[in-house]
């Protein structure tokens, strides 16, 4: 990729202009963009063998994709942890629901 190329891709992929590529802008950028097409078409006509210090669209999209589902199962991480408490905190008070009739009906007597 070519500095105008680079430039055209963070200017493509910065949808929310905040000066900054995020992992979903530049994955969707690499994978749907214009800049994708283009190099597309480039690669189809000039053939060209790959070299070893190069990673190919396939596995950098790929390797973006892997990054993105992490960092959204992170994400939901707490928010899974708070309701399996809150859900744990409901079954211990159930069970001492009979504590709390027992000391209802004994007052009552």
């Amino acid at each position: 990729i070519e500095e105008s190329e680079v430039e055209q891709l963070f200017d493509e992929a910065d949808s929310n202009n905040n000066g900054a590529i995020e992992y979903t802008e530049l994955y969707e950028a690499l994978s749907k963009g214009a800049l994708y097409l283009a190099t597309l078409v480039n690669d189809v006509k000039n053939k060209k063998p790959p070299r070893t210090d190069e990673i190919s669209r396939k596995d950098f999209l790929q390797f973006l994709d892997d990054k993105l589902r992490k960092q959204e199962s992170l994400l939901s991480l707490p928010l899974t942890i708070f309701f399996f408490l809150a859900f744990y905190m409901m079954i211990v008070g159930h069970f001492k629901i009979n504590d709390a009739f027992r000391l209802k009906e004994s007052l009552l007597r």
